[in-house]
């Protein structure tokens, strides 16, 4: 996923690192908000700069464990959002090491050439609060440049795919007796460490293939900002308007996907599990891949590209059951079939060339 919490953080860590200055420069005579904006981009690992030695390695080489840098980065960003995670560095061990260069190395060919020089570097952590994020980094003219690839390898360590699937599905909902949900990502052949890992890899690839593409408005630039270039941003246009009003994004089904907003990873859960069943019959009728994807315009980008991947190219399961009781209320399949999401794979297809 991409973690979108840094973004009204960045001007604050600037001005604890600066000692009350914006990148030890002048003192912001703006508001705290403008402030913030000002210094979205300054912190040291948003520079493609720190990432040029990765550049020089082979893709599959650009993996370590987060440097001091990274994981202050992390860190103020979980502290000032309320998060209780404190990130640190990571144990690794080389099962681990070996299921994880597995997943990268049996990607499909065409994935790789996509992501290309656009991945500067894949780092793990330790507690970071969610499985993954991906980030972008600017070059001197402030454009993108590329993105970088966090992963919290103790949430990587510990689950199968299904697992791990299941864990991640049932998180906007809360608990409630009788009602459950049971995600299947793999067959049971091949339900293992390494599938899991390459799945939430695919995820945080496809916000590095997006970097410096005009497949989504920026996350790091206000929307107000990039209102009059939406027919720059085919996939985005499939499902989302920009609300000039409120300066955010809405879906073109939110009248209709009246939960669509609820919908929180990682987070507090909103929805009642009582709900699930007509959550995703909702979703059923949107272009939305994953109920992830229905989240924000970067992850339903990045949902659709992994979801594409792992089911079409992969030929692997992808399915949600819901149950009340025991018994099955709903069953949730990949949509690539369905003319509810054929304008996506085009694009999808246009991009892979499969």
């Amino acid at each position: 996923m991409v973690d979108l919490r840094w973004v009204c953080v960045i001007g604050i860590t600037a001005w604890m690192l600066g000692g009350g200055k914006l990148g030890g420069g002048s003192v912001c005579k703006k508001t705290a908000r403008e402030c913030q904006e000002k210094a979205m981009l300054s912190h040291a690992v948003k520079s493609v700069a720190t990432w040029r030695a990765e550049l020089e390695k082979p893709i599959s080489q650009r993996v370590d464990v987060a440097s001091e840098s990274l994981i202050e980065f992390i860190t103020l960003d979980n502290r000032i959002n309320g998060y209780a995670e404190r990130p640190g560095v990571p144990k690794l061990d080389a099962g681990f090491l070996a299921d994880f260069m597995a997943a990268f190395n049996e990607l499909p060919p065409v994935v790789l050439n996509v992501v290309g020089n656009r991945l500067v570097g894949i780092r793990f952590v330790a507690n970071l609060g969610s499985s993954g994020f991906a980030d972008y980094v600017y070059d001197t003219a402030g454009e993108v440049a590329g993105a970088f690839v966090v992963f919290d390898s103790s949430v990587l360590q510990s689950m199968t795919a299904n697992r791990w699937a299941t864990w991640k599905e049932r998180t906007p909902f809360k608990p409630e007796p009788g009602y459950s949900l049971e995600a299947q990502i793999e067959t049971v052949g091949l339900d293992s460490r390494k599938n899991a890992i390459q799945y939430i890899l695919l995820h945080e690839l496809g916000h590095v293939v997006s970097a410096g593409r005009n497949i989504h408005p920026n996350w790091n630039t206000p929307v107000r900002q990039q209102a009059a270039s939406m027919d720059r941003f085919p996939f985005f246009e499939t499902t989302w308007k920009f609300d000039l009003a409120e300066g955010t994004y809405k879906s073109k089904f939110d009248r209709d996907f009246l939960r669509r907003k609820d919908v929180v990873y990682y987070g507090v859960a909103r929805i009642p599990g009582s709900e699930m069943g007509s959550t995703y019959a909702s979703l059923e009728q949107t272009s939305f891949p994953t109920l992830y994807s229905a989240t924000r315009p970067g992850d339903d980008f990045a949902e659709a590209f992994a979801n594409y991947v792992h089911v079409v190219m992969l030929q692997r399961p992808w399915q949600i059951t819901l149950t009340n009781d025991g018994k099955v209320i709903r069953t949730v399949k990949s949509c690539w079939e369905e003319i509810r999401c054929a304008e996506k794979r085009r694009l999808l297809e246009e991009l892979l060339g499969f």
